[in-house]
């Protein structure tokens, strides 16, 4: 079991933690969770999207595997999901489309 027991190691958790692409279901966060058992023991479970789970039914996994927004003008990709998942909001619905102002 590994420790974090200053903030350098702390640090190291986080840089590890924060790229993933975490959503309610998907590779990201079953990624998050094998990390996180390295440190804290749990155990977890896994339920088929369907499920119905209390008063809540699982929702298909969420994936993505690109998304940007592109200027026409010079085709400079100002925000790039492959930089930082922050740019893509989860379960959104793909989309190509040329947008206007």
């Amino acid at each position: 079991m590994k420790e974090l027991n200053n903030e350098a190691q702390l640090n190291d958790l986080f840089d590890e933690l924060f790229p993933l692409c975490r959503s309610i279901t998907g590779e990201g966060y079953r990624r998050s969770l094998n990390i996180l058992q390295d440190y804290i023991p749990f155990k977890s479970i896994s339920y088929p999207s369907g499920t119905k789970v209390l008063n809540w039914t699982v929702p298909d996994e969420w994936v993505i595997r690109s998304g940007y927004l592109q200027r026409l003008s010079d085709g400079e990709k100002i925000a790039d999901f492959d930089r930082t998942c922050l740019y893509v909001m989860n379960y959104s619905e793909p989309v190509d489309k040329v947008l206007t102002k």
